[in-house]
Order: structure tokens, then C-alpha cells, then sequence
């Protein structure tokens, strides 16, 4: 199996400052939408663990 320039990252059950998973952008996104929204909203995640899609 070749080389890969990926590098894998394990990350603990523990609250940290680093975003490893890179889902600042909807975190802030939907922050937002909490925080401005004027009507009755339900909100779903769905995927697999750690999946973006």
C-alpha cells in the first residue's frame, strides 16, 4: 500500500479548543440561525459519526 501525506488524528471524549473534525462553520451557522430566528424551529443531525454530509 503506498505512502499517504494524511494524517490521522484519534480524538479523546474529552472538550478541547481544537476544531480536529472542522465543523466550526456549521456550529457558527447554526448558532446563528438560534440566535435570529423569530419562529418555532426543530433542528436534525443526521449522519454517521464524524461525517460532514
Amino acid at each position: 500500500m503506498p505512502a499517504s501525506d494524511s494524517q490521522t488524528y484519534i480524538v479523546n471524549d474529552q472538550p478541547t479548543e481544537r476544531d480536529a473534525l472542522d465543523f466550526t462553520p456549521y456550529v457558527e451557522t447554526l448558532a446563528d440561525i438560534i440566535r435570529t430566528g423569530n419562529t418555532p424551529l426543530t433542528i436534525g443531525v443526521f449522519g454517521t459519526w464524524g461525517s460532514k454530509t
